[in-house]
């Protein structure tokens, strides 16, 4: 064999942010720009070295120790054998003698095979994703987040005035009950009357005494209380609908997340209650088109006219491409009654009627007149006769026509229907409340600092992404898959299993541990 002129180039580097625990690595887009990355820390340059077996981690430098002490990184070439390039973390450095030094090092397998292998489709458990929309990221994440608060409270504030209804088979233009009101037939005829204190109450009561007085007062079938606003006697439904929309939240508890995934759930979501039922909204289970047509997360509020009547809400846009849902118009107007929450228990009222004055109006007082007259003229008339019998019987008449005339005048009132009510409905505070739960502040910085860092959990089979953002990607994988021809072995092992830890790859050695940069998507 030749003689092969010692031509190895070595060059020692200071101040390199990478160590062989592969925490963090550096993201190149070509060997040029690695080149030029390292030449920068350049400290020492060695040439005319003899050939460097990469397996013995061991070079002898022309250089006093206790210069080296902070170099941390190396690279080489053996120029006479191919123009492959190795990088690796220096390890240690010792003294051989006044002008020499031994120098050990290990290959760094990720920098030295940088450009030689692809990654195969494997499970990536985490990773900073390449879209960070509300919604696109709802896989749990393995974190504690809390207790929940209720950062804002809204209500629909359309359920403050109340009316009453009578429903009635009574009219004093004798003419025939029955209408549809909300869709549904009924035989009788509604009046609504405003229920808050004044003349319409009063209109009301002097209705049930013209009832009474006619001596109609059993066809008042009920009578119950329900929101103004949701109590429209007509006959479509529609006329006792409108939308409410809750604003999107834009803070966590205050706080400014620079990931998304904060505002989804469980760290962001609506609870809404409405006396009888509660339920839990996702903001990324709305469809984006109808938030953005609302300008908010939607929702559609209908009543029903009956003698025990609901307030259905429903949300729109929810949910749509898994519930059954009622589409009424255009996509944006999705209403998902299968989701939606009922209202009810609102109050019956009682009512009375003096019967008295019904028996007197109706002419119970010039019957009972007649009856006695006639009562006891029978009595005179069988006396004159010697008829006893008689005269005993006529008496007992009119002693039954006094005393139904004193039955009826101590008879009082009689009361019609169950008066119910709530606290709620008297306090004038029955309503649908909308709660925005979210984590607390310091949950949310912790939490939102650990996807600055980590990315999200993604749990997904794919080609692991390394540069998807701007300053820096972590990928974490299990299994990872390595495909490569002119790599060795081992150090594809080793490199699968530096993924399967997780690694950092930072598009600049610059940015290397600056987690307060801006990591936008690229």
């Amino acid at each position: 064999m030749g003689y092969v002129a010692p031509n190895t180039v070595i060059y020692l580097c200071s101040g390199v942010p990478l160590d062989n625990k592969y925490r963090d690595t550096i993201y190149f887009t070509t060997q040029t720009n690695q080149l030029i990355y390292f030449e920068g820390k350049v400290k020492y340059m060695f040439d005319s070295h003899s050939y460097q077996r990469v397996g013995t981690g061991k070079i002898r430098v022309a250089e006093l120790a206790d210069n080296l002490y902070d170099c941390n990184y190396l690279y080489f070439q053996n120029t006479n054998f191919g123009d492959k390039w190795f990088f690796a973390f220096v390890t240690g450095v010792e003294y051989v003698n006044n002008g020499t030094s031994e120098v050990s090092y290990e290959i760094d397998v990720l920098q030295t095979w940088h450009f030689d292998y692809k990654l195969g489709y494997c499970f990536v458990e985490r990773e900073h994703v390449t879209d960070d929309t509300i919604g696109a990221n709802v896989i749990a994440e393995p974190i504690n987040f809390g207790d929940m608060k209720c950062v804002e409270l809204e209500q629909t504030n359309s359920l403050a005035n109340y009316s009453a209804i009578i429903a009635t088979g009574y009219d004093a233009d004798d003419s025939t009950p029955g209408a549809v009101y909300s869709n549904i037939p009924s035989g009788l005829n509604y009046l609504k009357f405003n229920a808050e204190y004044g003349t319409s109450w009063a209109r009301a009561l002097d209705y049930l005494q013209a009832a009474v007085d006619d001596e109609k007062d059993d066809a008042i079938v009920a009578i119950w209380m329900q929101p103004t606003e949701f109590s429209t006697l007509e006959e479509a439904i529609t006329d006792n609908c409108q939308t409410i929309t809750i604003d999107c939240p834009t803070t966590i508890d205050g706080y400014s997340p620079k990931n998304n995934k904060l505002f989804t759930y469980p760290y962001s979501y609506l609870g809404v209650d409405s006396g009888n039922e509660t339920a839990i909204y996702r903001y990324e289970w709305f469809a984006p088109e109808c938030v953005d047509a609302y300008g908010g997360y939607p929702f559609y509020l209908v009543g029903v006219t009956c003698p025990n009547p609901e307030i259905q809400m429903a949300p729109m846009g929810y949910c749509v491409q898994n519930s059954q849902v009622h589409h009424s118009g255009s996509y944006n107007d999705t209403i998902n009654f299968s989701e939606g929450l009922t209202m009810r228990d609102f109050p019956q009222i009682a009512w009375a009627s003096d019967a008295y004055r019904a028996w007197v109006a109706n002419g119970g007082y010039y019957s009972a007149a007649l009856n006695i007259a006639g009562s006891a003229a029978g009595a005179g008339i069988s006396a004159l006769q010697g008829n006893t019998a008689g005269v005993i019987s006529g008496m007992i008449g009119v002693a039954q026509t006094i005393n139904t005339a004193a039955h009826e005048a101590n008879h009082g009132a009689t009361g019609h229907g169950i008066q119910g009510g709530t606290a709620a409905v008297a306090g004038r505070t029955k309503d649908f409340y909308f709660k925005k739960m979210q984590i607390q502040y310091d949950y949310a910085m912790m939490i939102d600092d650990y996807f600055t860092r980590y990315g999200y959990q993604v749990n997904k089979v794919k080609v692991p992404s390394r540069n998807g953002r701007t300053r820096w990607n972590y990928v974490k994988t299990s299994g990872c898959i390595v495909l490569a021809d002119a790599v060795p072995g081992d150090d594809i092992s080793k490199i699968e299993s530096i993924y399967d830890n997780g690694v950092t790859f930072w598009m600049s050695g610059s940015y290397v541990g600056h987690y307060s940069e801006t990591n936008s998507i690229s």
